[in-house]
């Protein structure tokens, strides 16, 4: 058995938490960065507790071969998955490999569990995400994990007798979570068709980071209307274009800012890298939405960056 606790003070940090699943994830409101993330393995069986104070926007493909037990325990405003809004007291089912777009409201706290497919007596899971409306079983679930989470911070480690017999009270308990999802459940992998028009604008925007984009450039270049791309972000993420846009340019400059093997040595430089060309009001839309300034992110690693000749 093995528990760790992470204390992170940047989205990008949580890239690498769990080396089982990719991720991404950006920072989409406002205010200073502060997320705890706990993980413990009981034989094949991961636990994890995902704390993060303000919004963010998620990417994540689960691992193949694999179960996930999702419990979300809270967030302001709810999930936004693949475009279809989840408000309610809800749990998830990630089978297989998966991958969806989550933006997730402020205050969230998830709690996951993960097991090989075999671990319940299926030799092939196939594909799907599925949700439904959180039942009593559920809650009981979602609190012993929790448990065995405070467990595993204050002691280590279990007594030997009851860390021998964990690993199947985990999976004993997921099959009876497993088995309550049936043909009336949601399916989360449908895209909504405002995510594919979504997903075409984001990758106009990676062939240039660095070239300032307008929405009526965009909506040229896709060919639609510009009212249907700015209904498209609506709907995919819950914001309008111009705000999710700017996000994702400010996102760049602080992965770059945070990168100590970066070639661009100054603020300003990385500044106009990502289309801001008023030094002064980027350093004050950054400061409004991390609660820092550019200068203070640069310098608070403390390691010697790689400077242009």
């Amino acid at each position: 058995m093995f528990y760790e606790r992470q204390l992170l003070r940047d989205a990008s940090e949580h890239d690498a938490c769990d080396d089982d699943w990719v991720q991404s994830y950006r920072q989409v409101s406002r205010g200073t960065y502060r997320s705890s993330f706990e993980l413990m393995t009981v034989g094949d069986a991961v636990i994890s507790r995902e704390r993060i104070g303000p919004a963010v926007a998620q990417e994540t493909r689960s691992p193949g071969g694999k179960l996930s037990f999702i419990f979300p325990m809270a967030a302001q405003g709810g999930w936004r998955v693949n475009g279809h809004h989840e408000t309610g007291r809800m749990v998830a089912l990630r089978q297989g490999e998966t991958e969806l777009m989550t933006v997730v409201g402020a205050e969230s706290d998830l709690i996951s569990l993960t097991l090989p497919v075999e671990a319940i007596g299926l030799s092939a899971a196939g594909s799907a995400v599925r949700s439904r409306s959180r039942a009593p079983a559920d809650e009981a679930l979602g609190d012993w994990l929790a448990c065995l989470l405070g467990f595993g911070a204050l002691e280590g480690r279990p007594p030997v007798d009851l860390e021998r017999i964990l690993p199947g009270l985990l999976a004993e308990q997921f099959l009876d979570f497993w088995a309550a999802f049936d043909d009336r459940s949601k399916g989360l992998t449908s895209r909504h068709v405002s995510l594919d028009l979504f997903r075409r604008v984001e990758r106009q925007i990676a062939d240039d980071p660095g070239e300032p984009v307008t929405l009526p450039a965009l909506a040229g270049d896709l060919g639609v209307p510009i009212e249907r791309l700015r209904l498209a972000f609506l709907d995919a993420v819950g914001m309008p274009p111009s705000i999710w846009l700017r996000l994702a340019r400010l996102d760049g400059a602080r992965r770059d800012l945070l990168d100590p093997s970066s070639s661009l040595g100054d603020v300003s430089d990385i500044a106009m890298r990502w289309g801001f060309f008023h030094l002064g009001r980027f350093s004050g839309m950054y400061r409004r939405h991390y609660g820092e300034t550019p200068l203070a992110t640069l310098k608070r690693l403390d390691r010697p960056r790689t400077r242009r000749p």
